[in-house]
C-alpha cells in the first residue's frame, strides 16, 4: 500500500483553493492523469511534479533525516 500523505495534502490544498483537478493540472504543468493518480493514492509524485504542485499553494517540501 502506498503512503497517502502527499495525496491528502494535495487534495486538501486544491479544495481549499476551490480548484478543480483540471485547473491544478493546467497551472502546475503536471498532467491531469498524474494529478488524479496522486490524489487517489495510486501513484507517488516524483520530486519535480511535487515541487510544481506545492509551489502553487505556497507549500514547501522539507526533508528530515533521522539519526540512528
Amino acid at each position: 500500500m502506498k503512503d497517502l500523505y502527499f495525496s491528502r495534502i494535495i487534495k486538501k490544498a486544491r479544495k481549499e483553493h476551490n480548484m478543480s483537478q483540471e485547473e491544478l493540472a493546467l497551472l502546475s504543468g503536471v498532467s491531469l492523469a498524474t494529478i488524479r493518480a496522486i490524489e487517489q493514492g495510486t501513484s507517488f509524485p516524483n520530486v519535480n511534479s511535487l515541487v510544481k504542485i506545492l509551489k502553487l499553494f505556497n507549500l514547501e517540501l522539507t526533508v528530515t533525516v533521522a539519526s540512528k
